[in-house]
Parts: structure tokens; sequence; C-alpha cells
């Protein structure tokens, strides 16, 4: 399968940054928290709460009929009926997610309850990890459903889709209209290649960011510091404050990135992501780099805009050899851009 969507929200500072990373809403000036501390998962990083009055973040993918999405969920104040997890094409929602009082999870097609749990017994102010593997069809739809590893929910050769084209395009986190609901450690995939195959399991996102200079760097530091200074903002982007340019293309940039911490067993793909913009008319692009030992692979070519925005590219293999990632080639691989155009 391939991954299409990682997000451990570590990256953002404000409710304006969550925007920029691709994530749309309403009201979300007043909707979102980004968490810290103890009301993250792991006592580290961020979370994203959102708060009580129904509120709702999505984020697009490429159109998927068979696709697993796992996420961190917590039901912060209390159990009660709603929803929190929406699969949808465009504005139609195909399979949607929520629980219940008692603390069991339903599956719906839409607005039409297709499964339920029995004696889940889900507590309010505790973290699951969830997944869902899908196929999104009028008559031969599936689905897998786990909850910290454990199935609680499966069929086979049953009505997935609630109209509109059998495809997944965008994923919804739903807060409730009463309770504060907390999210992190997302992935999405779909079924193509043969990596990240099926259900993934419990999953963690670490963030890190540049702390080196890489191979290559040629575009000019504004200040005229190493460049990796200008681009290690973290939480705070400044935008024009510092940063590196270029009006040259194919002029390259790679940096160093800290190393990953805690005990990791498996890597199933690095998202590398920057923030950049154009700064004159004309026509764009850059590609994201990801390079390990002296073999380079580079992202498709991605358009810039005069507005700072977010390009990203997701690596699931390491370039140095295509294998699957080790926490030490992690460490060693460095990530940039170059000005395609």
């Amino acid at each position: 399968m391939a991954m299409l969507l990682i997000e451990g929200f570590d990256q953002y500072g404000t409710d304006a940054e969550v925007q920029r990373g691709g994530w749309t809403s309403i009201l979300i000036s007043s909707a979102i928290n980004l968490l810290t501390g103890a009301d993250t998962r792991f006592n580290q990083g961020r979370c994203v709460e959102l708060i009580a009055n129904g509120i709702y973040i999505s984020k697009g993918v490429p159109a998927s009929v068979d696709f697993t999405c796992g996420l961190a969920v917590n039901f912060a104040d209390s159990m009660l009926t709603s929803d929190f997890l929406r699969l949808r094409n465009g504005a139609i929602d195909h399979l949607v997610l929520g629980t219940t009082d008692a603390g069991e999870i339903r599956l719906k097609r839409g607005a039409t309850q297709i499964d339920i749990t029995s004696g889940l017994g889900l507590n309010a102010g505790q973290w699951y990890y969830i997944e869902i593997n899908a196929r999104i069809d009028n008559t031969t739809g599936d689905y897998d459903i786990h909850v910290d590893g454990v199935q609680v929910m499966t069929d086979t050769v049953v009505d997935t889709q609630n109209g509109g084209s059998a495809v997944v395009d965008n994923v919804e986190l739903s807060g409730s209209t009463t309770v504060d609901t907390r999210f992190d450690d997302i992935y999405f995939l779909d079924d193509q290649g043969s990596d990240n195959v099926g259900l993934l399991g419990d999953c963690r996102v670490e963030t890190v960011f540049p702390d080196a200079l890489g191979n290559e760097n040629d575009f000019t530091a504004s200040p005229a510091v190493g460049q990796h200074l200008n681009v290690d903002d973290g939480l705070t982007p400044d935008n024009d404050t510092t940063y590196n340019w270029s009006a040259t293309v194919t002029d390259r940039e790679l940096y160093g990135f800290a190393a990953l911490t805690g005990a990791i067993d498996t890597v199933f793909a690095v998202a590398a992501k920057m923030i950049c913009r154009k700064e004159d008319a004309g026509f764009r692009e850059v590609r994201v780099i990801g390079r390990n030992n002296v073999t380079e692979v580079e992202s498709p070519s991605k358009t810039l805009g005069v507005d700072y925005s977010v390009k990203e590219h997701i690596f699931e293999n390491d370039p140095n050899g295509g294998g699957n990632w080790t926490e030490a080639a992690v460490n060693t691989a460095q990530f940039g851009l170059d000005l395609h155009t």
C-alpha cells in the first residue's frame, strides 16, 4: 500500500499553522487547541483538541477505493453518542466512526448504522489507537476495525458507499457538540504498491527539525548564517524574518535533522515538509529531496504561490537502496529541496 497521509500535529504552534498544513475547518480560531505535556498521548510533542461545539478539521487525500486509516483518539470529558471520524468523497460521508454513551464504537454508512461493538467499554480521558481497513462499494464493500490492535468489527460483501463516487478523498476529524475530543498520530494508506500493507498497528508520529547543513546549500541565507539556522523555526515559523532564497533554477538545499527518540521498532515512512513561497510573478516549482549516503530521490514538482504554504513528500523507502527505513537510516538522512522551474 502507499502512505498518503502522516500527521502528528507536533509542528504546529497556532490554528493558522494547522490550516497552512493543509487542514481545513470552520470556526477554526475558536475550535482548536494544540495541547502539550500531560495532555498529549505520550507526554511529548503536541496533539490537537477539537472543542465541544461540533467542529471538524479535514484534509484531502488521493482518491482511494481500498484504504486503511489509523489514529489515536481521546474522548477527554465523557463518553457520549457522537461521531469522531468521517471518511468522505467530497461532502458525502461514506463511512463514519462514532461512539455511544456506553463506550461502544458504531460504524455508519452516512447516517445509517451498519455495525456496533458490544461490551467494548471505552473510557473518557484515555487514549485509544483505532484503525479501519475498508473498501467502498455499493455491494461488495468490506471493513475491518481494530482498537489497540484487537479486532472489534468486521464484515464483507456489504454496502459501504453512500452515493457519490466509490472513493474516499478526504479524512475528517469531528468534534462532539458537547465533549472535547483529542487526536494524534494519524496515517492513511491506499492499496497501491507493496509497502505498508494492511493495518499497521499502534503507531507514533515523531517530528524533528533541521539542526545541520547538508551536502548542498546553494540558496542565499538571509540573514547570512548557516542556512539550517534560518529554517529551524519549529512551532513558530517566522516567514520573512529568517529564510533562504534563490532565483536560480537547479539550486539545491539539503539539511541534516535531529535524531529520533524513544524505542523504535519499525519506521513505516518519512514525511518531509517545508514551508515556502515565490516572491515575484511567474511560474515556480520546487521538488522535495530525500538523500541517504550518496543516493537521492526527488518528489514530483510542486507549484509555489505568493503566500507561504506547506509542500511535502512522503518517502516510504530509504533512498539508499530503496529498502525499508531503519532508525539509523533516518538519523543519517538529509532532506531539502531544489528549485526546479
